[in-house]
């Protein structure tokens, strides 16, 4: 069989960008601009073999001839300007208008005669040169030499690349004999179709049309964007353009959309099922017309993953996926091992993240109250202030200790993205403001405000005594300690300062207030009598 291993190269960078699926949207259409690479084609790394059944032979083409037998023998061969090659026995053959598998069949029966019990190879080793003509939706039409083998998208990276209006799906590569091939560029960039990207050895003019009549593909497609309508292009058509469905694509509930001919504001849309495989030689598979729109939507919970983090004091801290509505705070806990002997399970914490979806009713209630004058706020409304600003959203309200040494509490359900915290114990309590030593003392199982503040060295002078307060070290919550008040690991105590008594401005104050009742008291003497 005859070989042919010229190799050629890949030319066609061309990408659609993805336009958002806006479903139902009677919003005029937008066209998508292809993103066109222009390259240095002296540069580029070949595509492959050219296919024996699709190179067109014409003058100027050289073969290598390879005779294989008892005594091998290599003879050169060049296409004359008549398109007929002379061979070295069996004379003239003519191979106008031949593909290369063709012309091997054509040379092998010539030198039937002559060569017996032999393996003939043919060999194009330089393709001819050729002359195209660029016309159209193309940056710099002309005239451009270029070899046979050169594909169409090469030859318009040449002429500067296409417009953004430009059909890529309707070029037209026409012959000297008024033939026409068309080539579909979409096809062979998204889908890998090398029969829409041919060689220029069909034609001699490339012509780039623009684009006139369109269909748009959006969603869980591989290449969506807008695309050139093409004479009996149907639903699988498109799909194929835009590089076919994503795994994570929902065919179960493709939306088309068709506008009405008569008024270009008036659409009708319907959902097809597309998830059975032979959808595409059903009544589903409709005929595109101008204008028409596909919605293919994704799958939001394709191959989701749901995972938690167990951060700190666990035997086994790391990332666990979980099962959303299934696995509870204790099922993580015990398959990370349980908690080290370090573990502080009054500061541990669930936090989770906020909605992603957008902001509640309730955010834009806080919003709007903070923005609000507080003396202008009801009692209820300035008690939801407090609340949501002083308690932070994010913690889920748990009692480690409660829930993992008494089984007593909530266990609540786990949800993908949230964070298990457990510190390690510190066995500390700080002792902040007026205290004659501030920092932190040792932690005292079940001690007492005054046990704290006696080991941070009493109270200061100016200590205000009846307003101290405990701030909690998972919340940062303040409590008006009183002598109940418990006192966790990590916690701070924190004395305020009152101010100091300016004597002499009272003694001032007092001898003033003094002087203004004398006054009065003489006046009213004076009056009475």
């Amino acid at each position: 069989m005859l070989l042919h291993t010229l190799m050629v190269a890949s030319l066609l960078t061309a990408q659609v960008p993805e336009v958002p699926p806006q479903a139902g949207s009677p919003t005029a259409v937008v066209e998508a601009t292809p993103a066109w690479e222009v390259k240095d084609t002296r540069a580029m790394a070949p595509d492959g073999p050219v296919a024996a059944d699709e190179y067109v032979v014409g003058p100027g083409d050289g073969f290598l001839l390879s005779i294989l037998g008892e005594q091998n023998l290599a003879v050169q061969l060049r296409v004359g300007p008549a398109g007929s090659i002379v061979l070295p026995e069996g004379g003239v053959v003519d191979v106008r208008d031949m593909t290369i598998a063709e012309v091997e069949v054509a040379v092998r029966d010539a030198l039937e005669d002559y060569y017996h019990h032999v393996e003939l190879l043919l060999t194009l080793v330089s393709p001819r040169s050729t002359t195209l003509h660029v016309t159209g939706a193309v940056e710099r039409p002309g005239s451009y030499e270029v070899l046979a083998t050169t594909r169409i998208s090469r030859v318009i990276e040449m002429a500067g690349g296409p417009l953004p209006r430009a059909s890529l799906r309707g070029v037209e590569l026409r012959g000297d004999d008024g033939g026409v091939v068309r080539a579909d560029l979409a096809s062979y960039a998204n889908a890998g179709d090398l029969e829409g990207n041919p060689m220029a050895a069909r034609g001699n003019i490339v012509h780039v049309p623009f684009r006139s009549r369109v269909f748009e593909i959006v969603g869980a497609v591989n290449v969506p964007g807008m695309y050139g309508l093409l004479p009996g292009d149907r639903l699988s058509d498109a799909i194929s353009v835009a590089g076919g469905a994503r795994r994570d694509a929902m065919m179960a509930s493709v939306e088309f959309v068709r506008f009405s001919p008569d008024d270009p504001r008036a659409y009708e849309s319907e959902m097809l099922d597309l998830s059975e495989a032979a959808w595409e030689q059903s009544d589903l598979n409709r005929v595109l017309t101008d204008g028409d729109r596909i919605y293919v939507r994704r799958d939001d919970l394709w191959h989701v993953a749901y995972r938690v983090e167990v951060s700190g004091e666990a035997t086994n801290a790391g990332h666990f996926a979980i099962i959303e509505g299934e696995d509870r705070l204790t099922d993580v806990i015990e398959r990370a091992g349980g908690f080290t002997d370090w573990a502080d399970l009054d500061r541990a914490s669930l936090t989770r993240r906020s909605p992603s979806a957008g902001e509640t009713a309730g955010e834009r209630e806080l919003a709007f109250l903070m923005e609000s004058d507080r003396g202008s706020l009801t009692t209820e409304e300035a008690s939801f202030l407090h609340a949501t600003t002083v308690e932070p959203s994010v913690l889920v309200s748990v009692d480690f200790r409660a829930l993992f040494e008494h089984g007593e509490g909530d266990d609540p359900l786990l949800r993908g993205g949230d964070v298990i915290d457990v510190p390690r114990r510190m066995d500390a309590v700080r002792v902040s403001g007026a205290v004659a030593t501030p920092g932190y003392v040792d932690f005292v199982d079940g001690g007492s405000i005054r046990d704290y503040v006696d080991a941070a060295g009493g109270y200061a002078p100016l200590a205000s005594r009846r307003r101290v307060s405990v701030v909690r070290s998972i919340t940062g919550q303040r409590v008006r300690a009183t002598t109940r008040t418990p006192v966790r690991s990590g916690d701070t105590v924190f004395v305020p300062r009152r101010e100091a008594t300016d004597w002499l401005q009272v003694t001032k104050d007092v001898l003033s207030i003094a002087g203004q009742v004398a006054t009065i008291y003489i006046v009213i003497d004076n009056i009475s009598q």
